[in-house]
């Protein structure tokens, strides 16, 4: 990757010990003030209200990395959907070093096996005639100190457990911030195409069987990858099928 651009997200950084979810924190900042710049970044200890795709909650346990970065990209908003998979692509690389096992579940989850490590929940609205998106991160760095619940819709994992060392947000998330402007200045100059190789290289389901349900309708085929939309290609008895939505598990 070559070195950081000029103009960093994460300055500035805010920190604030406890919120409800940064994004929606992010969101609050950019209705007070809605020249905000691109780049603003807010990190919190703790987060009470975490969420994720689907409106379902995202459990964070303390200690883990929440984060939210302003983008206001140069794009018109049916491509910004492709943003959240841009944001795995920078995650999955930056475990690389450290945790080479780490791979990408469509369309942004980061796995270790099947054990979710890391969620990202891209929204978007107009502001004042632009888009403007608030990508939120939440990586788990350590276990809850209950234990994971037994309710959870699919197993987790985080750092310490795999890591056995796992350091803070901070060393995370600064370790972060280079990989996603990088890949986001790739996507605002050539779109998703020119993301889309590094994304299939960090699939973790690429040639396995997976099953799709949308609504109360279920699809089961081969995984192939994604194409220059960020949808889901299936191989359904031969017939390819384009998935933009739904809710994807290994078979």
């Amino acid at each position: 990757m070559p070195g950081p651009p000029e103009g960093l997200f994460g300055q500035p950084l805010i920190r604030v010990a406890d919120t409800d979810s940064t994004n929606s924190l992010l969101w609050r900042m950019l209705q007070q003030q809605p020249s905000l710049a691109e780049g603003i970044t807010v990190m919190a200890e703790r987060q009470q209200a975490g969420r994720g795709r689907l409106g379902r909650q995202w459990l964070m346990p303390e200690g883990g990395l929440a984060c939210s970065i302003l983008l206001r990209p140069d794009a018109h908003r049916s491509q910004l959907a492709t943003l959240s998979l841009v944001a795995a692509v920078a995650v999955q690389q930056t475990l690389w070093p450290w945790l080479p096992t780490a791979r990408i579940k469509w369309p942004n989850d980061i796995l270790v096996g099947e054990a979710k490590l890391c969620g990202i929940l891209a929204e978007s609205q107009m502001i004042e005639g632009q888009p403007a998106v608030v990508l939120g991160i939440g990586l788990n760095i350590r276990p809850p100190t209950t234990g994971w619940p037994d309710d959870l819709r699919r197993p987790a994992t985080c750092l310490q457990q795999e890591l056995t060392t796992a350091d803070t947000a901070a060393q995370w998330l600064q370790r972060l911030l280079p990989y996603l402007q990088y890949w986001y200045q790739r996507w605002q100059q050539h779109g998703f195409a020119a993301v889309q190789s590094a994304w299939m290289g960090g699939f973790a389901h690429r040639g396995k069987p997976l099953m799709v349900t949308q609504n109360h309708h279920t699809l089961q085929g081969i995984a192939e990858g994604v194409d220059t939309t960020g949808a889901l290609l299936l191989r359904c008895q031969g017939r390819l099928e384009r998935i933009t939505s739904g809710e994807v598990e290994q078979k």
